[in-house]
């Protein structure tokens, strides 16, 4: 994935290969604990990524921008 700034500096973000395992153990811990990890504007931002994403599917090629 390629990340583009407003500042116009882009970088490219490789793959997370963690990223399900840390998700399993961290709702594994809030049903526990009802402890939240992460905060909710990150939680925010992450599904802003995962919207942008979905769109990009749908338009190789093109920049999306994240809302």
């Amino acid at each position: 994935m390629t990340v583009k700034y407003a500042d116009g500096d882009v970088r490219a973000v490789g793959a997370a290969t963690e990223m399900f395992d840390r998700l399993i153990e961290g709702m594994v811990q809030f049903f526990q604990t009802g402890q939240i990890m992460v905060d909710k504007k990150e939680t925010i931002w992450v599904a802003e990524i995962l919207e942008a994403a979905a769109k990009a599917e749908q338009q190789p090629g093109q920049w999306i921008a994240i809302q």
